[in-house]
């Protein structure tokens, strides 16, 4: 089976045959055009570390505090207590950037996300804790975005949808 990367001529395929699908039942249909599934971006996911999910769970705790205050509150209360989510599942279901290539400026994906780690690092906040700074960390350095996220880059983006 051939590979994305050897259909896109990325890498020298392994063996080449005048069906576009070796061993494929696809023989007769054309050959999809690949380059117009690329896009001009990269991705990035961020991936929660034990750090972030404290401060997940202070801000889940003090939204239920807040809560309280409200005589609402009772009518809102459901019989079970809501669960929050452990680090394995907010690492499964992280945030995904699509960033822009800066071929130019010659920098990699993951130096893109350092250069720019504020505006990342606000909307992680911003998913749990709104637009509110006053339960943000004092101060958003890099060395915090790292401690909290470990960052996963990739270089290619096929859109399988047909425009």
């Amino acid at each position: 089976m051939l590979s994305w990367r050897s259909l896109l001529n990325l890498l020298a395929p392994r063996q080449r045959s005048g069906a576009p699908f070796p061993d494929s039942e696809l023989d007769d249909e054309p050959q999809p055009e690949y380059e117009r599934y690329i896009i001009p971006r990269q991705v990035v996911l961020l991936r929660p570390k034990q750090p972030y999910a404290r401060w997940v769970e202070q801000c889940t705790r003090r939204s239920r505090a807040e809560l309280r205050k409200h005589p609402e509150y009772a009518q809102l209360q459901d019989t079970g207590k809501p669960r929050m989510p452990t680090l394995a599942e907010m690492r499964a279901d992280c945030t995904a950037y699509l960033i822009e290539l800066h071929d130019e400026e010659d920098l990699t994906a993951l130096e893109q996300v350092e250069r720019d780690y504020v505006f990342f690092f606000k909307r992680e906040l911003e998913l749990w804790e709104g637009t509110d700074e006053t339960h943000w960390p004092p101060k958003l350095t890099l060395a915090l975005f790292r401690q909290w996220f470990d960052i996963e880059c990739f270089d290619m983006v096929l859109d399988t949808a047909k425009v």
